[in-house]
């Protein structure tokens, strides 16, 4: 599962997957990368469209070897070499 969450008012994307990923998983995302996919959904009970995007991002370098998972979600942590 893909760490995740809303983008505040007013916030903009690249600070919003910052934050996101810090608070998941503990790890400090250096610089937000191309868009990885997005799709919208329309879900019932909402007017308008859910909209997804992922991100590709550079990880920070001191970040530990094992992510804070306090719900059990992170699967597998990938880290691509240079």
């Amino acid at each position: 599962m893909l760490p995740g969450g809303r983008v505040e008012r007013g916030e903009l994307f690249d600070v919003a997957v910052k934050r996101e990923v810090r608070e998941e998983t503990g790890y400090s995302v250096r610089s937000v990368g191309s868009l990885a996919f997005g799709t919208q959904q329309y879900v019932p009970g909402y007017e308008d469209p859910l909209l997804w995007l992922a991100f590709n991002v550079d990880l920070s370098e001191d970040d530990p070897s094992e992510p804070n998972d306090p719900d059990g979600q992170i699967i597998c942590v990938t880290r691509l070499a240079e």
